[in-house]
């Protein structure tokens, strides 16, 4: 709604034959944006990605391109301009207008918060990672034992948190490390990991060395020995 006035978006993507964003006011149209919107995803993937948002006020819409940006568009009355052209991260495949001026690029592995009123990244994650890299232990030991822990700092770096105080990382990637983990109770509380103490390794070897006197009952800590000695043969 703007004001009393009922707006339908009707999104063309580029695989009709005129693509373009359609509003109609009350039934009747009333402007037609020059885009190419890139194409939803379909409902029967399970995948609720819609490529056109309203603003709450009715009056702007942003629309994902085909080209994998997200434009900016004030519709007021018989006024049509295009406001600004945000970056999407890749991997975007819809998105949300919240409160407060803020935009939200969505997808399966990625989620960036932008300011609707300028250029401003007010968040950016990306979930699920993979790094092109060898892995800290052998693929075995991590996906039996260590599985749901293990994350990407980036496309080349990984992180294996073994214990509540230690992970195995390039130790000079500590600011990363502390920018994916915190310590957690519930799921319902957490704090960041320079508030105590928290051990960044290079190997498993190293860890294991830093902490044979500390403990020798946690399980973490058993199979991380068990892997360092199956690979020492």
């Amino acid at each position: 709604m703007r004001g009393d006035t009922a707006r339908l978006a009707a999104v063309l993507s580029e695989v009709a034959a005129e693509p373009g964003v359609e509003v109609y006011d009350d039934g009747r149209l009333s402007h037609r944006l020059a885009v190419t919107p890139a194409r939803t995803a379909l409902a029967r993937e399970n995948k609720g990605f819609a490529v056109w948002a309203w603003a709450p006020s009715g009056d702007r819409g942003a629309v994902l391109t085909a080209a994998g940006a997200i434009e900016v568009w004030w519709l007021g009355d018989g006024e049509l301009r295009r406001l600004r052209t945000l970056a999407a991260p890749a991997g975007t495949q819809g998105v949300l207008w919240g409160i407060d001026e803020v935009i939200v690029a969505v997808g399966e592995r990625v989620l960036r918060f932008l300011r609707a009123d300028s250029d401003e990244i007010v968040g950016a994650y990306t979930f699920l990672r993979e790094a092109d890299a060898e892995l800290p232990l052998h693929e075995g030991c991590v996906y039996d034992h260590f599985d749901g822990r293990i994350l990407a700092l980036d496309e080349h770096t990984w992180c294996l948190p073994v214990e509540p105080d230690m992970a195995i990382a390039p130790p000079e990637r500590r600011a990363g490390v502390e920018a994916q983990l915190a310590w957690i109770v519930d799921r319902r509380y957490a704090w960041p990991l320079h508030w105590g103490r928290f051990g960044v390794w290079p190997d498993a070897a190293t860890a294991v060395a830093a902490v044979a006197n500390l403990r020798s009952t946690s399980p973490g800590t058993w199979k991380l020995r068990q892997a360092v000695r199956q690979a020492a043969g």
